[in-house]
This record gives structure tokens, C-alpha cells and sequence, in this order.
């Protein structure tokens, strides 16, 4: 089963859909290793999909993160 990119974001509960839209016309997403810009380009589930956390302000360790 495949899903819009800014849903499978979304759906990890760490980002809304409208900030996952954001991250993704941003360049700040790869899936499988491939930066994608188009939030509404359908992957599957289990794709390795990353969001680049490099520019937010947190206490958290500044790496990208990795939605499974």
C-alpha cells in the first residue's frame, strides 16, 4: 500500500501534515536515500523515509531523523 509522502510524515506523530509539507518543498526529505520536494508523491510504507533536523532550534541531538 502506498501513501502521500506528508502522510506517512505525519502519521510518525513527530510533525503535523502542514509542517511535514513544509519540510518536504524544503528539500529537508529523502526517502530511500533520494531527497523528494513533491509532498504528495505516493511511497510505500515501508520506505526508509529521513527529515533532515539540521535547522531546528532543540536540546536534542541535532542529526537527522529516521521514520519508520
Amino acid at each position: 500500500m502506498t501513501e502521500r509522502l506528508d502522510k506517512l510524515i505525519s502519521d510518525s506523530g513527530l510533525y503535523s501534515r502542514s509542517e511535514a509539507r513544509t519540510l518536504v518543498r524544503a528539500g529537508r526529505v529523502s526517502v530511500d536515500g533520494e531527497t523528494v520536494t513533491a509532498p504528495e508523491r505516493k511511497f510505500p510504507r515501508e520506505a526508509a523515509v529521513r527529515v533532515d533536523r539540521s535547522e531546528e532550534h532543540t536540546s536534542e541531538l541535532q542529526s537527522p531523523r529516521t521514520i519508520a
